[in-house]
């Protein structure tokens, strides 16, 4: 996100010289109405601002209770310059929003016809969210998740001992290192690097020098950027991790093979959890979502509805002979005899499929983490749960 906003309302702000002011933002877009509600959760925030209340002309009282009305927002967001400021309809959606998603309380009404409704901010951006706007997840939906992460899932690719191409996508974790899964990179011909693409370079590689540290058991591994040209590659702030649980809808992030394109795109396949803790035939941990993993997903990220990351892509339920979604094939059977049982076997999967709708499996952020814990790399990411959604108000009767 890019947008430069009033308040830093629990969530964190990465404002540069660079980036616009309220003023600039285009009324209605996703960043103007992101400045909008950033704006509000620093607005209604009790004890009120002695600046802010001097600049809509309220005096702060340190006894009385005064909650402010959405009218009152508005006046603050006129003096700050913010185009569209009075627009009723916007703003009401907006703080009805994030009162579903109990980041506003409200309380009660004003005397005035319009935006009379009195509010009180709560909750906010949990630690692992904190610099970034994701913690808006469940007030902007998918249209935040899924550009928040589009710029941070990559494109792993190459050719195998045999010459074939390879590839499968990544998270990035910083601008220097990549998580993906081991069979992703392990895929790829010894001795060779990857090459990454994000899907904010127009179909560009990102000129760099890697190295490839694969977990020994869990399927995951992390790629180094140990030199790269320009800045690396582009970070998410406040990216939080958790694992799965039964009530998430999912994203899936990645680039699988689409027929008939020139190249290889970003997609987002939307599903839910269908089982958030299990284990593997080997007993690795793993969970199990709906949204379909096709080849060339793998290593992608898996993100809730809440906007954090609760795992990578790993491969569909039913161990196909043809590696599910891992975006790598065997190499070819070497006699007609072998050839058979191969067709035999794909054949059998595919009518599998027919009578069963497929569920894939998805490798926990908790085992994410560990891997990366154990590669040397701790601190590149972190569980993350939700805080309470406090300070709350507390009356007590005569």
């Amino acid at each position: 996100m890019t947008v430069n906003t009033t308040d830093n309302a629990g969530g964190g702000n990465d404002a540069s010289p660079q980036q616009p002011t309220p003023a600039d933002l285009e009324p209605g877009t996703l960043d103007w109405r992101v400045a909008v509600a950033v704006g509000a959760h620093g607005f209604f925030k009790m004890p009120h601002d002695p600046v802010v209340a001097a600049a809509i002309g309220k005096t702060v009282h340190p006894t009385n209770f005064d909650a402010w009305t959405v009218a009152d927002f508005s006046k603050y967001l006129h003096t700050r310059g913010l185009r569209d400021a009075g627009n009723v309809v916007a703003l009401t959606r907006i703080v009805r929003a994030m009162e579903r998603a109990t980041f506003l309380l409200p309380c009660g009404t004003a005397n005035i016809p319009l935006m009379a409704e009195r509010y009180l901010t709560q909750g906010g951006a949990s630690p692992g969210q904190v610099g970034g706007y994701l913690w808006l997840s469940e007030v902007f939906g998918a249209e935040l998740i899924i550009r928040s992460y589009n710029a941070a899932t990559v494109q792993i690719a190459g050719t195998d001992a045999a010459g074939d191409p390879r590839w499968g996508s990544g998270l990035v974790l910083d601008p220097t290192h990549i998580v993906t899964n081991k069979h992703v990179v392990a895929a790829l011909a010894p001795g060779t690097s990857p090459a990454v693409t994000p899907s904010t370079s127009g179909g560009e590689q990102v000129a760099c020098e890697f190295v490839v540290h694969a977990h020994e058991k869990i399927d995951v591994a992390v790629i180094e950027i140990r030199a790269a040209a320009g800045k690396g590659m582009p970070r998410l702030a406040g990216m939080a991790f958790r694992d799965p649980a039964w009530a998430d809808d999912v994203y899936l992030f990645g680039y699988p093979h689409v027929p008939m394109l020139a190249e290889m795109v970003i997609t987002v396949q939307r599903g839910e959890v269908v089982n958030p803790a299990s284990e593997t035939m080997s007993r690795q941990k793993t969970f199990l979502y709906s949204a379909i993993a096709r080849p060339g997903n793998s290593g992608g990220p898996i993100v809730a509805h809440d906007g954090r990351v609760i795992g990578l892509v790993v491969e569909d339920s039913l161990h196909t002979s043809r590696a599910g979604a891992a975006g790598y094939e065997p190499p070819s059977p070497a006699t007609p005899e072998e050839r058979i049982d191969r067709l035999g076997g794909e054949v059998k999967d595919l009518k599998a499929k027919v009578h069963a709708p497929s569920f894939y499996h998805g490798i926990p952020s908790s085992e994410v983490i560990r891997a990366l814990d154990e590669l040397g790399f701790g601190g590149l990411a972190t569980m993350d749960e939700p805080p309470p959604n406090g300070p709350s108000l507390r009356f007590h009767g005569g």
